[in-house]
This record gives C-alpha cells, structure tokens and sequence, in this order.
C-alpha cells in the first residue's frame, strides 16, 4: 500500500554536529508488529542521491531495525536494537561488504565515512533511518500558532517548535486540514534537514528525505524479527539479539555446509561439510580447497584426529582437546 501523497514538510535546521546528535535522544514509540519504510535522501544540489529502506521488528521486549542504504555505486546495512521504551541504546553495527563495524554514539557521526566521505549529518540521517518520523510525532511537542505560506502554488500552514534547547528548531508546513494537535503528524512526505558540519561554513549542505512507502502490520512480528537480525558470519562477531546469544546452537546433531572466502593479496574460497554429534561426541569435518579435499574425523571418546586421504588410507593421531568438546559442554550446561 503506497503511502497517500500529501503536501507534508518537516524542516529541521541545525548549526552544530553537536545540535544534531539530540535527535538520537527522540525515542522510537510504535506498538508492536512490522514498520516497512522506503525513502529517498538527496542534496539540494542534486549531486547526492541515496535509497533507504528501513524494516522494523517490534516486540514485547525490544525493538529491532535494519537499514539497507544505497547508491549507484555501494551499499550498507545497518543494524540497531532499542529496548521496549524506544531509547535509542546509540549503538548500529554496519555492515559492509566482508567489513563489519560496531559504532557507538561517539564516533557514529564521526567516524562513520558511509560511502567513503566524512559528512556527520547525512551519516546521522542514514544511521537513523526515516523511522525519524515516529520520533517526532511522539513526542509531547507544542506548536506555534500556525501561518499562512504558499508552497508549490498551494496555501499551506507552518508550524514552529524550539522547546528543544539542545536540539534543532523544527519547522512543520502542512495543509490546513492535515495536522492533529494531539497525534501531530506521522505520514509526512518529506523531512528538510538543513545544517552544516564543523569544518565548513553555514549556510551548509540542504538535505531532503522523500518518504514514499509507509507500511505497518501488527500482524508480521514473527517473520520480521530474523530479517531484521545480521546474517551470523565470519568476521562479524556483534549481534543484536533479543534475549540471547545469536547464534546458538543446543541441538545434538547439527549438519550445514558453509562457503568461506578470504580477500587478501589473492583470493581463496574454502568449501565445507560439517556434521557433528552431540551424544556420540563425533564430528566430520569435510573440506575443499583449490581442487584439494580433506576429510578429518574428531573422535572425543577415544580422544583421537582420524584423517582420510585418497587412495583408502587413513592417519590417525592423539588430539588435544577439539571443537567438539566446547559443543558438548555448551549443550549440556
């Protein structure tokens, strides 16, 4: 369901990187189930566009978000997980490519350099996502009096809250009839950000974010919250989870295949078949790599390292203590 188009803007104008970060203090406030939101963020001077696309899980007792972000030549997913309240934890892991970064609120604006460039305010806009707009509508905000301003050859109505005194000035135009003094306004078809960062100079970059997808489902919780969770994978040992390690494992037999690729100088990619046993203390550890397959057998009962080699032969030696030992210990316990 698209979202209904409508004259709604939001403006929100800062001086200082330092204004900006407030809005991290805004919580999050929806009820719980599935938020699907789609937008576009781009400069005024046309020469940056960039698409988001925001999914949010909420549950009883967390609420969970990824944010996929692109242009034509990259992409980021970003992750983040609040508690019930909506408190922002200022924490996203980003992921990019093989690379997997754990920011926190001091260095996410800062250090972040999305798409190879050091700009904390279009930063800030991607690592919040366009799920903003449930920040501003939830708070208690008090407006001013409305005024009349003709905004694309329409007579629309502006609206000014400075009650924030560490935050921007926000600056509401909407149609006469589409603003609630008690719920606000949630569905704006875009938010102006106007700010510029500390090493260059007022007036600064302009920045729009055309919301054009708005969706909410009560209903889609249960198949949201693993869209939401990064992919388990080598290298990025951050997770979000919601009450427990991610991932666990406490079954007795497992079996997957996995493909790991390594970038360096030159690039190798290993193929592997795992199958383990929990009650027999048993795993198969069946490997390929550049044409060359190895098959090793861990024995923890007999405590020995069984290897097969080509031709029916088999080496066997004492092992030390193996992986299989750990996932006994970490199943029982």
């Amino acid at each position: 369901m698209l979202l209904e188009l409508s004259f709604i803007f939001i403006m929100i104008a800062s001086t200082t990187t330092a204004q900006v970060t407030e809005l991290l203090d805004l919580p999050l406030m929806m009820s719980g189930g599935e938020l699907v939101i789609h937008a576009n963020l781009y400069a005024s001077s046309g020469k940056e566009k960039y698409s988001i696309k925001e999914l949010v899980s909420a549950s009883e007792s967390a609420i969970t978000g990824k944010i996929v972000v692109s242009n034509d030549k990259d992409s980021y997913d970003i992750h983040y997980q609040f508690d019930r309240s909506g408190k922002d934890s200022k924490e996203r892991l980003v992921i990019h490519g093989n690379d997997c970064t754990l920011y926190t609120h001091s260095k996410m604006t800062q250090n972040a350099n999305l798409f190879g460039t050091n700009k904390p305010l279009r930063d800030l806009i991607l690592l919040m996502g366009p799920s903003i707009i449930y920040r501003l509508a939830g708070q208690s905000t008090v407006w001013s009096e409305a005024t009349q301003k003709e905004i694309r050859g329409f007579n629309m109505n502006v609206r000014i809250c400075d009650e924030f005194k560490k935050s921007p000035v926000l600056i509401l135009v909407h149609e006469p009839d589409k603003y609630d003094t008690s719920y606000g306004v949630k569905h704006p078809t875009r938010i102006e950000f106007n700010g510029y960062e500390p090493s260059s100079y007022p007036p600064g970059e302009k920045l729009f974010l055309d919301i054009y997808l708005q969706q909410f489902n009560s209903a889609q919780f249960d198949a949201s919250k693993y869209k939401v969770q990064p992919s388990p994978g080598i290298g990025c040992p951050h997770y979000l989870p919601e009450r427990k390690t991610m991932p666990v494992l406490v079954t007795k037999f497992i079996r997957f295949t996995m493909y790991e690729e390594i970038q360096g100088s030159t690039n190798t990619r290993t193929y592997s078949e795992v199958t383990a046993s929990g009650k027999n203390l048993l795993m198969r550890l069946k490997t390929s790599l550049l044409g060359v397959e190895t098959e090793v057998i861990y024995d923890n009962g007999l405590g020995i390292i069984l290897t097969l080699e080509k031709g029916g032969h088999c080496q066997m030696k004492i092992g030390d203590r193996t992986p299989l030992e750990s996932m006994r210990k970490d199943t029982s316990s």
